[in-house]
């Protein structure tokens, strides 16, 4: 291995939740983080509008994703991220993860439509994956994506959809809004409550792609007769772009239909959710008309407060905890649940700890952990029981059901008194193991589990000096 290259066997690829990224256009920063720059300057949000339909990178070519945004970030009733910083220092200081080697973030112009940003990740992670692979030695390697809310979205579009599935080891969300979030649904209909820049604001969020792949596609909108409906039902009189709303849930529906039915032990291996709970979160909505100063219909969208089920009301306070269940699990399988919210779930030290005890153990199989009584009957040793001084000795070492020997296996002298140091045998190839030149004597050969060396199997072995 290269001298100073991080000792994480894997590539880890971070992405940030909507808002999350510092955008800039033309040099000039439109985006950091914090809303209070609408305040101050009243060119924000002309500068931060899109100037196409969201839908290809061409017609925001002058807008770019320099960063993550380290600390705090809100796009006010929608969404907000804070304590990225902490999350990936810890990562960094735990894991020996090196930023720009094998720790990799991801910033992304987090207004588009983000198949967009599942393509660019196709056309980036290869790249990124050959140069980790040829500066750690490790052609083995394969992708970690850890994400963070829409990012989650992004990675899981990318690995199932867009073709990543191959080189990925495993997608890990935080709050992830897999099946949509009620409360995405207020800005784009409701608006931004607040102060005068409100209106500028809420205009440059409904023409926004993202925001609209975040809707909730499971029913969730209470009728005037108590049934809850989709957003996408045509009954449904919301006030939103109809189509936007369609494509958003077309996005969610096509992780779903690219997951295999059936998934294997191997796939379930490969993702994890880290869902918030315990905190008040909307699941509900009621929508109600009301007639504007100007004579206008104008659509309400509130959230409703009596929950159907037990757990409705329970998330991180912007994704329901059902939400953040991938879309395909009908039952929880790779799920950790904390207590927090949505904005510093990331950074939360619970979710800390889970992670670098989950990314450690995606990289380190368990397989070389196992109790003692299991272990005795993997050993396999076949070797011969005389051989002539000088030659090489060729030594079979393997386990008795699957797997690979993991160990060392060495010649030993018989008499315990002898002043002579066990010879290793060299690296296998294909479970062969050989020791050069074996000299004269009366030996073992002994197959040592780099796990349990009580559970080694020795042979003896004749090593008759030549003619």
């Amino acid at each position: 291995m290269t001298p100073g290259v991080a000792r994480y066997p894997h590539l880890v690829i971070f992405l940030p939740g909507i808002g999350g990224s510092v955008l800039r256009r033309a040099g000039r920063t439109v985006w950091n983080g914090n809303p209070f720059v609408f305040l101050h300057d009243v060119a924000v949000p002309d500068r931060l509008a899109l100037r196409g339909d969201g839908r290809a990178f061409e017609p925001e070519a002058d807008v770019e994703a320099v960063e993550i945004v380290r600390g705090a970030g809100l796009v006010p009733e929608l969404a907000g991220v804070d304590f990225y910083g902490r999350c990936l220092d810890e990562l960094c200081g735990s894991l020996g993860l090196r930023r720009g080697a094998n720790l990799v973030e991801f910033p992304y112009d987090w207004r588009l439509d983000n198949r967009l940003h599942a393509a660019l990740l196709v056309e980036r992670v290869p790249r990124l994956l050959h140069a980790w692979r040829a500066a750690s030695d490790n052609p083995t390697a394969e992708v970690v994506f850890l994400a963070h809310s829409m990012g989650g979205l992004i990675a899981r579009h990318a690995v199932e959809v867009s073709g990543l599935r191959a080189v990925t080891r495993a997608v890990v969300t935080i709050g992830t809004p897999h099946r949509g979030a009620p409360k995405a649904a207020r800005v784009p209909a409701h608006g931004v409550p607040g102060l005068g820049w409100r209106d500028r604001l809420t205009t440059v969020l409904r023409a926004m792609p993202s925001v609209h792949q975040l809707l909730p596609l499971f029913p969730c909108v209470v009728d005037a007769n108590g049934t809850d409906r989709r957003l996408t039902d045509p009954a449904v009189a919301h006030g939103l772009d109809v189509e936007m709303v369609a494509d958003g849930e077309r996005f969610l529906r096509e992780i779903h239909e690219a997951v295999p039915a059936e998934p294997d032990e191997d796939r379930r291996d490969r993702l994890h959710a880290v869902i918030g709970a315990h905190q008040p979160t909307p699941s509900r909505l009621a929508i109600s008309t009301r007639r504007g100063r100007n004579g206008a219909d104008v659509v309400s969208i509130d959230y409703v407060e009596t929950p159907t089920r037990p757990g409705d009301r329970l998330g991180d306070g912007t994704v329901p905890s059902v939400s953040a269940h991938p879309i395909e699990w009908d039952r929880p399988r790779g799920a950790v649940y904390v207590s927090g919210r949505h904005t510093s779930l990331a950074g939360a030290k619970p979710v800390v700890g889970h992670l670098v005890g989950l990314l450690h153990s995606l990289a380190y199989p368990l397989d070389e952990y196992r109790a003692v009584e299991e272990a005795r009957i993997f050993v396999t040793l076949d070797c011969p029981q005389t051989a002539t001084a000088g030659e090489s000795l060729t030594i079979r070492v393997g386990p008795t059901i699957g797997g690979a020997f993991r160990g060392r296996v060495e010649l030993r002298p018989v008499d315990p008194t002898a002043q002579v140091d066990p010879l290793r045998a060299t690296d296998p190839t294909e479970g062969t193991w050989v020791i050069p030149k074996a000299p004269a004597g009366y030996h073992r050969v002994v197959a040592i589990p780099r796990h349990d060396p009580n559970a080694a199997v020795s042979e003896l072995i004749a090593v008759f000096p030549s003619a």
